[in-house]
């Protein structure tokens, strides 16, 4: 195919491996059929490899997961697509793939979220309506907090890298977040996130017997999946003059849960959002994540980094690698020098 001219090999990248990228005319006999003729002015243009590529396969590596656990993937493109279509295609989508309404906001189901719409014309930008978002996030803009600080309204909408579709008929989104973003933009998505997530109520039964029900939302929960320096302004971090704990956005934002001394290696998907350390069984995706994290002393090449890791593997045992993980092991004792010495001998 890429002697047909249909493909085109890229290697610049030596931990991703060959990255094989369509030509327009690649795209042109991938996409057409007889029935919808593809022409070149109707594709994307000419495809190079995402400058956010260690993003993309850590999201491809996080879905195949998903499948692997026999669950139904809804891809960030299927979203997009359906929430630019009617509704009633989302119906029918949802409903095929699974998905349960939630009609009473109690049983186990989904609860669409409000999107509000506006118009940004000459005179301004002006509310004109709402909809339902089943797949799509939304969000308060800066346009919301300025205008209507203490209004629900939320004109923004982000979509989640994949949205999971559980057993219950429920959906679950994931987001992967491996760059840092500013802490205005997180905040954004976990107060979406909040206000889309089920909620804890007080009720009294027929009884007049107090008690606790879960109001359903658009998403029974969201896992996070991060690189170290987002699940510090996820989870906080300690002050580094006062050694006292320093609150993170879950914290702020949804205290009812997040307690200051919330213990987070007790993370169950029963929370509302889980925060999980993004890692791979592919090791150049796994290498590309250790050249991020570690500081700059530990980083090196990747066939260094493929014999350092044997030697790791060597000393640790299977089943203590995901808590003692090769990059806390590397920055322990004299393991660098060990290393050191392993690839000048």
């Amino acid at each position: 195919m890429e002697d047909a001219g249909l493909l085109t090999r890229n290697q610049d990248q030596p931990w991703a491996g060959v990255v094989l990228v369509p030509t327009l005319d690649g795209q042109t006999v991938g996409l057409e059929t007889a029935e919808f003729p593809v022409s070149h002015s109707s594709l994307r243009g000419h495809m190079t490899v995402p400058a956010n590529l260690l993003h993309r396969l850590l999201v491809a590596d996080q879905t195949l997961a998903a499948r692997a656990r026999g669950r139904t993937v809804i891809s960030e493109r299927q979203i997009r697509m359906l929430e630019a279509r009617d509704e009633s295609q989302s119906h029918r989508f949802l409903q095929s793939v699974g998905v349960h309404y939630s009609s009473d906001g109690v049983a186990a189901g989904v609860v669409p979220s409000r999107l509000t719409l506006i118009d940004e014309g000459p005179a301004g930008t002006t509310v004109v309506g709402e909809r339902n978002t089943w797949l799509g996030l939304p969000v308060r803009t800066d346009w919301d907090n300025r205008v209507a600080p203490y209004s629900p309204q939320r004109s923004g909408l982000r979509f989640p890298d994949f949205i999971e579709v559980l057993e219950s008929g429920e959906l679950a989104a994931v987001e992967v977040e491996v760059a840092t973003k500013s802490e205005a933009r997180m905040k954004m998505l976990v107060d979406g996130y909040r206000s889309s997530l089920p909620s804890v109520e007080d009720i009294v039964d027929a009884n007049g017997t107090p008690g606790k029900r879960l109001r359903r939302g658009q998403f029974r929960h969201c896992r996070w999946v991060v690189s170290p320096e987002v699940r510090v302004v996820l989870q906080g971090t300690t002050n580094f003059i006062s050694g006292g704990h320093q609150d993170g956005l879950l914290q702020k934002l949804m205290p009812d849960v997040y307690a200051q001394n919330f213990d987070w290696s007790k993370q169950t998907d029963k929370l509302p959002v889980r925060v999980i350390a993004a890692t791979s069984e592919d090791t150049g995706v796994q290498y590309a994540l250790d050249q991020r994290n570690l500081e700059p002393q530990y980083r090196c090449d990747y066939r260094t980094w493929l014999r350092w890791r044997r030697l790791w593997e060597a000393q640790i045992p299977a089943d203590k690698r995901a808590v003692y993980t090769f990059a806390r092991w590397i920055r322990t004792a004299d393991n660098l020098e060990i290393c050191r010495r392993l690839v000048r001998g």
